[in-house]
């Protein structure tokens, strides 16, 4: 059996899954074609904007300048056609985490921290940020902080009707999957012996609870509205692992996260292969008519070589047929529908 060729948009707890570090047989079932790093759906959605690409530099990973050009480029899109997947796994961390911030007439993805490091980065224009606050709040700014995440979905859910519009015009075939992760604050730490918040070791301030509340109304957005699939961990929470390859954070898990990733995947994908095993004996099993009108009922329409003297009427069985017949013939004729 062919593998099962995959496109990731999202964060490391949906590329992870494609990774051998964290899935070593993940190769024996799937092929992942596309990984686009943490990009907001509304940079993805964005028109590109042009740039020179010969002297991109930066005090930043060569990974982080190319997170950057396709922000630009937005050369996901182009990747998929290409690359044509069986299913694309969509997480929005980038969406929740960062948001999206203007430049030029376009939008990127709101990781200004690091794409400020970037040389090309000064040649646009910067505008605004839109974001949901990630920062604990107090009472008097809660107005403000309800406005701004009115404001973010708004455009967030117009973003997001786009991609999946442009991925059952342009990829019908190809199925979106939720990933429904969500921030973890504890760790087991080694040292102290006891599980350990996240917060205090980071020393961030984040909101995690309401931030984990906003990203499950996004997933339930998407998946109500358009019925796709999803990943669901259900009430199972897991722990970081602070010896993760990339560190210490929020949607870095443990190990036993990304087995139950891959198992909750392959049933999806065993299920769809049940499926269409179904509908194929459906169809070998029924009489099925491929010609379109067959029955005229449309008229001449899809019928090509009509003749002016062919008529359209209604046989004893009330259904109807077209008569050929040529009359008062001096000479063979050609007679075709």
């Amino acid at each position: 059996m062919n593998r099962i060729k995959v496109a990731v948009i999202g964060s490391c707890a949906s590329r992870d899954n494609f990774n051998h570090h964290f899935v070593p047989n993940y190769k024996d079932f799937f092929k992942c074609v596309v990984s686009q790093n943490q990009m907001s759906m509304i940079s993805l959605m964005a028109d590109p904007i042009p740039f020179h690409a010969d002297h991109v530099t930066g005090d930043v990973s060569n990974y982080a300048k190319l997170h950057f050009t396709t922000e630009l480029e937005k050369s996901v899109l182009y990747n998929l056609l290409i690359n044509d997947p069986d299913y694309v796994i969509l997480d929005f961390y980038a969406d929740i985490f960062y948001g999206a911030r203007k430049i030029n007439q376009s939008f990127i993805t709101n990781k200004v921290w690091q794409f400020k490091k970037i040389n090309i980065y000064k040649n646009f224009e910067i505008g605004k940020a839109i974001s949901i606050p990630k920062e604990e709040q107090s009472i008097l700014k809660a107005w403000t902080l309800k406005r701004e995440e009115r404001t973010f979905m708004r455009v967030w859910k117009n973003n997001v009707d786009r991609f999946v519009r442009w991925m059952q015009e342009q990829l019908p075939n190809c199925k979106i999957v939720i990933n429904q992760s969500r921030f973890t604050n504890a760790y087991y730490d080694e040292d102290k012996g006891e599980i350990c918040r996240i917060t205090d070791k980071l020393n961030h301030h984040y909101d995690l609870d309401r931030l984990n509340r906003i990203w499950s109304e996004m997933d339930a957005y998407v998946i109500e509205k358009y019925g796709v699939r999803s990943i669901a961990f259900g009430d199972k929470k897991y722990l970081a692992d602070p010896n993760n390859p990339w560190g210490l954070f929020y949607l870095h898990f443990e190990h036993a996260h990304y087995l139950d990733f891959r198992d909750k995947f392959l049933k999806i994908v065993v299920d769809d292969l049940l499926e269409n095993q179904k509908k194929r004996k459906r169809m070998e099993t029924c009489s099925v008519n491929l010609i379109k009108n067959s029955t005229f009922n449309y008229g001449k329409k899809y019928w090509t070589y009509w003749q002016d003297t062919f008529m359209i009427q209604q046989n004893r069985t009330k259904s109807n047929s077209v008569s050929l017949t040529r009359k008062n013939l001096l000479e063979d004729a050609n007679c075709q529908i």
